[in-house]
């Protein structure tokens, strides 16, 4: 079996007030798509800054390509690319100059060089505006052009945090179609994004993170299996937030039901088939006090996976 290209054991990281991170540990295979999701304070961020040496673990180990994080990291900085979710552009230079600049850090001949920035602002679409200053960039522009900063050396792994953040939609398909792409151009993609239908697409694997600790791991298909065949999704009349505890513990009561929760003005309803359980849910509907405004029937998504394992109503 082949030494995984990232591998964390135990990974901590403690700042005064809160364990951002704790005991991580994970194992991603080369040539594969790593998904990271969680909600807002997870430890997203900082399992990313401390991968990317740019936040000292607390404890634990972690290595990429080999390399110990802590120990060996411009070894690390050498093989890997990050794109970061604020766009970091300095504003006094052009994007041409942003990649040129780049590319004589990692060492990169001026021949490959030019050729390699034609192809990465190809990419991302700013080929028009390489050489504007970034000043003049748009919030969408300044993300593009850190992907293109991250791509730019051909890297081991690419560590993209929320990659579409601000990116218009036929930019964000792009570049989804080419982060897919490079597994078989031997690059490890390591992402996170709160858009949870961006990983479903790409990831091979995911990993759930909640206050700090990873809850769920796997396949997207192996995870949502766990979810049952069929997700209900419930939502009442006017925003209601609240369905009554009477509700949830007679849609419970129903069997093939896996699990019932709220989310957001309504709830959802796990299940392992489906026109029996729908049969049964609509009697129980039609019995209770609730006004329903709408019942729906689809299968489970990572959207579903994420609300099962954290019980939460968003990402």
């Amino acid at each position: 079996m082949s030494t995984p290209i990232i591998q964390t054991d135990n990974l901590t990281r403690a700042f005064e007030d809160k364990t951002a991170v704790s005991n991580l540990s994970l194992s991603v295979d080369k040539g594969t798509i790593f998904g990271l999701i969680g909600a807002n304070g997870a430890g997203k961020t900082t399992a990313v800054r401390m991968l990317t040496t740019l936040l000292k673990p607390t404890s634990g180990r972690a290595t990429i390509n080999g390399f110990d994080v802590r120990n060996e990291a411009l070894s690390v900085r050498n093989c890997i690319g990050y794109v970061p979710q604020e766009a970091h552009a300095d504003e006094a230079l052009t994007g041409r100059e942003h990649l040129i600049l780049q590319g004589r850090l990692y060492g990169m001949q001026k021949d490959v060089l030019a050729r390699r920035i034609d192809e990465v602002l190809r990419l991302v679409g700013l080929e028009a505006e390489a050489d504007r200053r970034a000043l003049k960039y748009s919030s969408g522009m300044r993300k593009l052009l850190d992907v293109a900063v991250g791509l730019l050396h051909n890297p081991s792994v690419l560590f993209v945090d929320e990659p579409t953040t601000g990116i218009d939609i036929a930019h964000r398909q792009q570049l989804l179609d080419y982060f897919r792409s490079l597994p078989s151009r031997e690059t490890t993609v390591f992402l996170t994004s709160h858009f949870l239908d961006e990983i479903d697409q790409l990831a091979h694997r995911v990993a759930i993170l909640d206050h700090g600790r990873v809850i769920a791991e796997g396949a997207p298909v192996q995870l949502k299996s766990q979810l049952g065949s069929t997700v209900f999704d419930i939502t009442f009349m006017n925003g209601s937030t609240d369905a009554g505890n009477d509700l949830r513990l007679s849609l419970k009561r129903l069997g093939g039901i896996a699990k019932v929760m709220p989310v957001g003005a309504g709830l959802k309803v796990f299940a392992n088939e489906e026109d029996e359980v729908l049969r049964q849910i609509k009697s129980v509907l039609n019995e209770s006090n609730h006004a329903v405004r709408s019942l729906s029937v689809s299968k489970p998504s990572l959207n579903d996976v994420f609300y099962y394992f954290t019980d939460r109503g968003s990402a």
